[in-house]
């Protein structure tokens, strides 16, 4: 029979004839059958990375279906990852979808690597079988990081904070600083959505918040802290940084800057909309047990004059122990880093190591 026949069943005859003999006709008959075949709606996944302090692993999806099957479908995913029907629980290496009939009916299939694995690239394979069908191999893929990484995805979006709340996930208020904070879902100026961490009302002293970042490790000597900020408005001024290398004391009622800023290295990137010409300001300060801060530098970048809603993202690093290398960085497309101010601390005591506040 030809190739590319419907289904079914199909009859016609072939007739024999030569000069001087009678002529025959021989029947014929045969039937068409499907082949039997599985069908899904993706052919790779990537993406299924994760940062592994946020402890949310993202879950890809596809569909899958097929006919007429002669037995089940078993799908099995290779080591780091794995499968459910089910997109909150459930996951295994290997499930086995049922046939009624022939027929496997549409289902979703839900892939994720596994939680708590080491930094690297994690690629393999997601193998579909089933008896008298061809095999089918969906490729996947996904990077894990050990970077700490604030972003957000795991919070629920807010307009408001109130007094004593948990600001976000893995972030608290500096020791009774009754600063509040939280995450909003804020849509940049180039018309990117994504949650972001919004304060609201400063702290107690000098009109200053403080957050602890807790995902930062509490005895990191020589690294950086990079975050993006948008502001609101270009008629404000705002002042955001990051304090590194925090050491006991904690600030309190009557001592330190303000309530729950430690000892250690402020950074301050200081957007200075009220001043006569628009500009930005870079500086870096010791905090101490006094109420003002000790300044190591202040340096202006009059070409840096952010519009609202734009992203500009900044970097505080500090390096080596005597003396200590301090370094404030900005840039506009997080690609290219211009230096906004350096420092050097060789006092007789620097900080050494600690915990990392936001402020």
């Amino acid at each position: 029979m030809k190739a590319g026949l419907t289904t079914g069943a199909i009859n016609g005859n072939i007739s024999l004839s030569s000069a001087g003999a009678a002529s025959k006709n021989l029947n014929v008959s045969g039937s068409v059958s499907q082949q039997a075949s599985v069908s899904i709606s993706e052919t790779g996944l990537d993406g299924l990375g994760y940062n592994y302090y946020a402890g949310v692993a993202p879950v890809k999806s596809f569909m899958i279906w097929g006919s007429p099957l002669a037995g089940d479908v078993t799908l099995s995913a290779s080591s780091n990852f794995e499968i459910s029907l089910n997109g909150n629980s459930g996951y295994a290496p290997s499930i086995t979808l049922m046939v009624s009939n022939g027929v496997l009916d549409p289902s979703t299939i839900y892939v994720r690597l596994k939680s708590a694995l080491a930094e690297s690239l994690y690629t393999g394979n997601l193998s579909i079988s089933s008896s008298t069908a061809v095999n089918k191999i969906i490729a996947l893929s996904g990077f894990v990081s050990w970077n700490r990484i604030y972003d957000f995805s795991g919070d629920i979006a807010t307009t408001s904070a109130a007094s004593g709340t948990t600001p976000a996930l893995n972030i608290t208020n500096g020791s009774t600083n009754t600063a509040t904070a939280g995450v909003v879902s804020y849509t940049d100026a180039s018309q990117v959505a994504s949650n972001r961490f919004r304060a609201y009302t400063s702290g107690q002293r000098n009109a200053t918040g403080v957050m602890n970042l807790n995902l930062f490790p509490s005895d990191a000597t020589d690294y950086s802290v990079t975050w993006k900020q948008s502001i609101g408005t270009a008629a404000v001024d705002y002042k955001v940084g990051v304090l590194l290398r925090g050491t006991n004391p904690v600030g309190d009622a009557t001592n330190g800057y303000v309530q729950g800023l430690m000892n250690g290295y402020v950074f301050l990137a200081y957007t200075a909309n009220g001043a006569a010409t628009k500009h930005s300001e870079f500086r870096i300060y010791r905090s101490t047990a006094a109420t003002s801060l000790n300044t190591l530098v202040n340096l202006s970048v009059n070409n840096l004059v952010p519009d609202a809603g734009q992203s500009v993202w900044y970097r505080a690093s500090v390096l080596g122990a005597s003396p200590v290398a301090l370094k404030l960085e900005y840039s506009t497309d997080s690609i290219t880093w211009n230096t906004g101010a350096t420092a050097s601390d060789a006092t007789s005591t620097p900080f050494t190591a600690r915990v990392t506040l936001s402020s």
